[in-house]
């Protein structure tokens, strides 16, 4: 959830926050601090290059109706992965007034 998803980010503990939508939807607006990894280019080989199994990883996507984020987790747990899966998205966290940063703000 979107609260679950603060008190990480507040607490300040170690996480990696994927963007598994298109590379082209990351560089128009992603939420602060993500990576693209999109949700097709998961898999054994990619995630070994760019993850650690002892990294807490965050995945996100649109919004509720959007499936990539699901998708994604379900890959990497099956990869060993410790995963959360934030549903809500780019959606609730732009409604919850926070902003987005874009290819050129970085």
């Amino acid at each position: 959830t979107y609260d679950q998803f603060m008190r990480i980010r507040s607490a300040q503990e170690e996480y990696i926050l994927l963007d598994v939508r298109s590379e082209e939807s990351y560089k128009v607006g992603h939420i602060d601090s993500a990576l693209s990894f999109p949700v097709q280019a998961i898999n054994k080989e990619n995630a070994g290059k760019r993850l650690t199994k002892d990294s807490k990883i965050i995945v996100y996507c649109a919004s509720f109706q959007c499936h990539a984020s699901t998708v994604a987790a379900k890959t990497l747990l099956s990869l060993g992965y410790e995963v959360i899966d934030y549903k809500g998205g780019v959606k609730e966290w732009q409604e919850k007034g926070n902003k987005l940063k874009n290819s050129t703000s970085n």
